[in-house]
């Protein structure tokens, strides 16, 4: 469902696209259709989470005109604060789409069964 929504929201020949490690990776990696060169960066196995929004950060400065889309779960949104407020300090904005964790994968969250995305724009 990710990928559809964002299929359907942004201009793939005019953004990049990153996930985080996990489900938003294995969900986003093998299917999300990349229209330009750097339209989705991924990395395999081996990053850790909250890795997206460095990811996508960077690409918002190598590409200031494009925009750039970070999707991550729960977890991974607990490791982005700081990230977040340098956004905000600095002005390079990116665009977060956080797609919640069910409760029997992370019961302790009290997250919910949701099936809306929720954006947090940083810019």
């Amino acid at each position: 469902m990710v990928n559809r929504d964002l299929t359907e929201t942004i201009d793939r020949r005019d953004s990049t696209t990153s996930a985080d490690s996990g489900s938003p990776r294995d969900q986003l990696s093998t299917i999300y259709e990349s229209l330009v060169p750097d339209g989705f960066i991924g990395w395999g196995n081996v990053s850790t989470l909250g890795f997206s929004l460095a990811v996508v950060t960077g690409a918002r400065l190598a590409y200031p005109e494009r925009v750039c889309v970070n999707v991550t779960g729960d977890a991974g949104v607990a490791y982005m604060p700081d990230n977040f407020e340098a956004l905000v300090r600095h002005g390079p904005g990116a665009t977060t789409v956080n797609s919640p964790s069910d409760p029997p994968q992370m019961p302790h969250c009290g997250a919910g069964r949701s099936s809306r995305r929720r954006p947090v724009y940083t810019g």
